[in-house]
């Protein structure tokens, strides 16, 4: 994971409330999406192929923790 001053760590927990916050409200995720609008806010956010590779790896293991996933799309 990229650490520009704690980006990286920061920026994979803000990413991952974003997209469970998403998940709640459409019942589906865009992870690109919502690293796209935090690059808007920063353009320093997940910038390694690792830290997107952790943001599918929590998604997948949220999602298959979580009954009311089971249908989710990422």
């Amino acid at each position: 994971m990229e650490k520009n001053s704690g980006v990286g760590r920061s920026s994979v927990f803000v990413a991952m409330e974003m997209a469970l916050q998403q998940i709640e409200a459409n019942g589906t995720v865009d992870v690109f999406n919502v690293v796209r609008q935090m690059r808007n806010r920063n353009p320093n956010v997940i910038k390694s192929e690792e830290d997107y590779f952790l943001c599918y790896q929590i998604i997948q293991s949220v999602a298959s923790e979580e009954e009311n996933y089971e249908n989710l799309k990422y």
